[in-house]
């Protein structure tokens, strides 16, 4: 089946049990302003992230071919260098 789950693009971390994965097919986008539900306040992020999917999910540049996971470790390290700690 031609989703995400099958695509070659898509990332999921070898010990999770979700459904949720990363779709790694064009660079991380930037991260920008967030907006909580029922919270006026605005929160500034800094850094990238690649779009969340979930194992159902398509699209129209899916592609066929080994599609490796991530370990927690190398997912850690990958959202580390993505979103530098802050310094006081």
């Amino acid at each position: 089946m031609d989703n995400c789950a099958a695509c070659t693009f898509w990332k999921k971390p070898k010990e999770s049990n979700s459904a949720t994965g990363e779709c790694h097919r064009y660079a991380p986008s930037p991260l920008g302003a967030i907006y909580k539900p029922n919270d006026e306040e605005v929160t500034l992020e800094r850094g990238a992230r690649w779009p969340y999917t979930e194992e159902e999910d398509w699209c129209g540049e899916w592609k066929s071919g080994p599609n490796p996971t991530l370990t927690t470790a190398e997912l850690k390290r990958m959202k580390e260098s993505m979103h530098p700690s802050k310094k006081p």
